[in-house]
């Protein structure tokens, strides 16, 4: 058997490639698991206890009538899943356009409690089905002018 020479250039450079190949992927699958962070829904955040200071994610439409705004750019609001079940959301900063009354968005902070989320960013998610009539929509339609 022969044996292997580490201080030859074609040997360095394989090894050299397998290292970096296997960096690269641990380095591809942690960014992967962070990424794909899926949301909860209310059901589930409240049937679970989580750590103050874990970050997660929850979805639900929003409560109309619930949302609060202050001068400080806090906006306090209600989410409802499929059960109704509420779930009180403090967000600190900016809302996007179509954050209304109705909207599905998912929520992304720290647990204050098995009923409450304080959040740093809300993302609307559109809606599955193309609307034709707005009238009788059951989500929220931004009023834009013509």
């Amino acid at each position: 058997m022969k044996k292997i020479n580490f201080y030859n250039a074609k040997t360095q450079l394989i090894l050299l490639m397998i290292i970096s190949t296997i960096l690269f992927l641990v380095f591809a699958i942690y960014s992967a698991n962070n990424a794909f962070t899926y949301y909860l829904t209310p059901e589930e955040f409240i049937q679970k206890e989580y750590n103050p200071n874990l970050r997660i994610r929850v979805g639900g439409r929003v409560v109309e009538k619930s949302i609060k705004y202050n001068d400080l750019g806090i906006t306090k609001f209600e989410i409802f899943g499929e059960n109704n079940t509420k779930i009180s959301v403090t967000h600190e900063g900016m809302l996007p356009n179509l954050f209304g009354p109705r909207t599905f968005i998912i929520a992304e902070g720290l647990a204050m409690n098995s009923t409450a989320i304080r959040s740093k960013s809300v993302i609307v998610k559109h809606e599955n089905e193309f609307l034709t009539d707005l009238e009788d929509a059951d989500v929220y339609v931004p009023d834009y002018s013509r």
